[in-house]
């Protein structure tokens, strides 16, 4: 759903996404807060909660006309890594409308998690 391109933050990004999607992960459904863009990135603002505590994270991007108030309060997917939920990824490959489609999406990934939602994948 994001776009995304090359560039020196992006590559860092794109290296720890790939390495939380091979640690030991988590689920929970994010909700997109806010957002603040510039001509060519936006960056949503979201949040999750692990244990009745509540975390938050950040979704880049990239390219012109990205922004979209239709997604705030929209809930997607969150990967999490159990040993600190700060290091977390928001998935808009997974929108979640529903408790069934929650459910639905643990059931399909209960052993590993789905590829990130950058277009290359991790190689």
């Amino acid at each position: 759903m994001f776009t995304s391109c090359a560039g020196n933050y992006h590559l860092q990004k794109e290296n720890r996404i790939c390495q939380l999607y091979e640690a030991n992960v988590g689920y929970s459904v994010g909700t997109i807060q806010s957002y603040h863009s510039s001509p060519f990135k936006v960056v949503y603002d979201y949040d999750f909660s692990v244990n009745g505590n509540l975390y938050s994270g950040e979704e880049r991007g990239y390219g012109i006309g990205q922004e979209d108030d239709g997604l705030l309060g929209k809930e997607f997917i969150v990967i999490y890594e159990l040993d600190d939920p700060t290091n977390n990824d928001l998935n808009s490959d997974f929108y979640i409308e529903t408790v069934a489609d929650y459910q639905d999406f643990l059931n399909k990934y209960a052993s590993s998690p789905p590829p990130p939602d950058f277009p290359n994948k991790c190689k």
